[in-house]
């Protein structure tokens, strides 16, 4: 059992911040980035051409998290989380949306970052 002493010594060593000498999980880094969430109401012809599942598929490869849902005015809502970068590729992508989709417009508001662990369609 001595290796479990030295690999947790090693894992506070490496995340102690030398200014104070606390430890610092890991976590601490991750939540640290720039996490943002956006709203985003599409509409056009988005509702029975896989727009929410190829809106899932294209937010797990940009490990995005949070949902997509049917309107029943016709429009789907897309709540989306994760960093800036990321998020600016998927509302690009959100723009012209899925092959069959005819999105007509795309409007995206800043959300209150929520904590989502993956992305759904509901």
């Amino acid at each position: 059992m001595w290796y479990a002493y030295r690999i947790t010594t090693l894992f506070i060593a490496l995340f102690k911040d030398a200014s104070t000498a606390s430890y610092i999980p890991p976590f601490y880094y991750i939540q640290s980035m720039s996490k943002q969430c956006i709203k985003a109401l599409i509409s056009g012809r988005v509702q029975g051409v896989f727009f929410r599942e190829s809106t899932r598929r294209e937010a797990m490869k940009l490990e995005i998290t949070g949902y997509a849902k049917n309107l029943a005015d016709g429009t789907v809502e897309v709540i989306a989380c994760g960093e800036e970068a990321a998020l600016t590729q998927f509302t690009r992508w959100l723009h012209h949306g899925p092959e069959y989709a005819n999105v007509e417009q795309v409007q995206i508001q800043a959300k209150v970052l929520r904590p989502f662990t993956d992305f759904t369609t509901g």
